[in-house]
């Protein structure tokens, strides 16, 4: 069933589901929250939850996913990955991690016993994510290295620059931060490409 807003009955109910764990985020850690809990904020029944996701970890995936693609909106061409700036997309995506209390905490701390694969799914999920980008993105046929060494690559540079902005104490400039992180990740495209 589709709606008049062109989202299907299905998709809907699947973000609402993200959002009622986004939402419970804010309040308190992913061990705590329970599959009982999205449940109710979403306001669907159990067959409902389990038609879409059968974990609460696959609500996780799927909401780092949606922020993945956020943060990667505005890196579809080549100007974008080379600019000497961090496009809008990802000063907004580190933005949100400032405002998020809970996404300073260590990701293995706040995840309990899922910590392990959802480490792994979630390096997955964005290292896909960068190379599909980068694929629309560059001149392939002039990349001095595999595609998915670079966006491994590039994905780790993502992942251990979140960290390090998480153990922050002063924010002031995070937009200075986030432009390092575009210079370091376009240094590693243009090494890939051999123009340095």
């Amino acid at each position: 069933m589709v709606h008049q807003d062109g989202i299907r009955q299905g998709e809907r109910t699947k973000q609402n589901i993200v959002t009622a764990l986004t939402q419970r985020l804010r309040t308190t850690t992913y061990q705590q929250v329970t599959v009982g809990d999205l449940m109710r904020q979403a306001a669907v029944g159990r067959s409902t939850f389990y038609r879409h996701f059968t974990s609460k970890l696959d609500v996780l995936l799927l909401h780092h996913c949606n922020r993945f693609s956020q943060m990667l909106e505005d890196y579809q061409t080549e100007s974008a990955w080379l600019a000497d700036h961090a496009s809008p997309s990802l000063h907004q995506f580190f933005e949100k991690v400032s405002a998020n209390s809970n996404l300073r905490r260590s990701l293995g701390y706040t995840l309990g016993a899922d910590s392990e694969l959802a480490k792994h799914k979630i390096t997955q999920l964005i290292v896909s994510q960068v190379e599909n980008s980068l694929r629309t993105a560059l001149p392939l046929s002039e990349l001095q290295m595999p595609l998915p060494v670079l966006s491994a690559a590039i994905a780790a540079n993502i992942q251990s620059q979140v960290v390090a902005f998480k153990e922050l104490t002063n924010r002031n400039d995070t937009a200075a931060f986030v432009n390092q992180l575009q210079r370091l990740n376009r240094g590693l495209i243009l090494a890939a490409l051999n123009r340095i």
